[in-house]
């Protein structure tokens, strides 16, 4: 039962790259690495999140079924397809609400087209940590 509430309130930091009906996610601390396949689509031709209740639906179940959101998430979003010419603020604020619905309360979204290398993750989290 302690473990179970130490685990409620570890920091977590987690990079989470997000591809069409895909998500591939780091947790910095331990270095494992995750990924899930959406068997229900929720992208169109124009976005990669086109139909919010199954995207949060996808996303709710996978965080839960890896165990992976507590009190002390926090998390860089990096959308990694479909981001031509940055994202819009209406992409943002939808990235946004469905990982606030998932469960993340402390969230940077990156929209570069190039890869993050582990310094790269690591300077944007000391800009979330500033943040709060």
């Amino acid at each position: 039962m302690l473990k179970n509430i130490i685990q409620k309130f570890k920091k977590r930091r987690l990079y989470i790259q997000l591809y069409k009906n895909n998500v591939a996610i780091k947790d910095i601390d331990t270095q494992k690495n995750h990924q899930s396949v959406s068997e229900i689509p929720f992208n169109n031709d124009r976005l990669l999140i086109a139909d919010f209740n199954k995207a949060v639906t996808f996303y709710k179940t996978t965080f839960k079924q890896l165990n992976l959101i507590n009190f002390n998430t926090k998390a860089l979003i990096h959308q990694k397809e479909m981001n031509k010419n940055g994202l819009s603020e209406v992409e943002i604020r939808v990235i946004e609400e469905v990982f606030e619905r998932v469960g993340l309360k402390s969230i940077y979204i990156s929209d570069l087209e190039k890869d993050l290398n582990d310094k790269e993750i690591e300077n944007y989290f000391k800009i979330i940590q500033s943040k709060n």
